[in-house]
């Protein structure tokens, strides 16, 4: 099977993951496509971008009639700034 890498056809705020229309897809989604991982729907897990940042995550995979994956719909929230937040909150009420 020939799987298609630039597979992207929209994305809001693509700057947070570094992903752009036409871009490839994610490690999670090359691998439902090759059949490696039959159920790929993942809910609520944490990613890293390169860059740092910290992602809640969650992927859905829509297959067509006979069960085949035709498309993916993937919800990425930049949840950095809030982990960043409960640290510092966490200095501030433990006692020692």
């Amino acid at each position: 099977m020939k799987l298609h890498h630039q597979t992207i056809v929209d994305i809001r705020n693509g700057h947070v993951i570094q992903r752009s229309i036409g871009g490839c897809r994610g490690n999670l989604g090359l691998e439902v496509l090759s059949g490696n991982i039959i159920d790929g729907d993942r809910f609520n897990y944490v990613i890293h971008t390169q860059t740092g940042r910290i992602l809640r995550s969650s992927s859905i995979y829509l297959k067509n009639d006979v069960g085949k994956v035709m498309e993916s719909l993937c919800v990425n929230f930049d949840i950095t700034e809030m982990v960043q937040f409960e640290a510092t909150l966490k200095t501030l009420i433990i006692t020692k």
